[in-house]
């Protein structure tokens, strides 16, 4: 309570948040994190949100919105269930056989659009990926291979919501970070 209401003067109270690593339990760290901020009145503070690897997973899906209402950020519990119930079966299975077979499609798709522009694949690590993504990104069906960090960039223009600054290894050692 003291950090929120720390910010009662002229300028207003402005932090940045890091988050870890770590996979699924990133993931379900940092939605639980982003809550509890939430529930302190303290994220309406957060300008900056830094994430690596399995936090990015949290944060990123969570910020490109629900497409059923205006790509809006989605509610940050509705989102922690949401992403449970999602991985309650692991990356393979699906609760229903069309799941599998849209999403089977939906990770062609993706290959096509690496091949036809001529980019690299690494067919563990690309596999891997658009597993990820489809669970990450299921409410956007058959777009959810083709979702951009960019697409988040009106979010946080808008100013309501922090700016996400994700970061990643690639093959050789070599990071980068993205932004919208």
């Amino acid at each position: 309570k003291k950090i929120a209401t720390f910010a009662q003067g002229e300028q207003p109270l402005e932090i940045a948040v890091a988050f870890s690593g770590g996979g699924l339990r990133a993931l379900y760290s940092t939605l639980g994190a982003l809550i509890g901020l939430k529930d302190a009145g303290i994220l309406d503070t957060v300008a900056t949100i830094a994430t690596l690897s399995g936090s990015t997973w949290a944060v990123f899906p969570w910020l490109q919105g629900d497409p059923k209402n205006n790509n809006k950020p989605l509610d940050l519990k509705a989102f922690l269930d949401t992403m449970a119930a999602r991985f309650e079966r692991g990356l393979l299975l699906s609760k229903y056989p069309d799941d599998a077979v849209n999403e089977a499609l939906y990770i062609t798709d993706m290959l096509w659009i690496k091949y036809a522009f001529h980019q690299p694949v690494h067919p563990a690590m690309d596999l891997y990926g658009a597993l990820l993504a489809n669970k990450l990104k299921a409410q956007f069906g058959k777009n959810c291979q083709r979702m951009r960090i960019s697409d988040i960039a009106p979010v946080v223009k808008a100013g309501n919501f922090p700016v996400p600054v994700g970061t990643a290894k690639i093959d050789k050692g070599d990071w980068f970070e993205v932004t919208p």
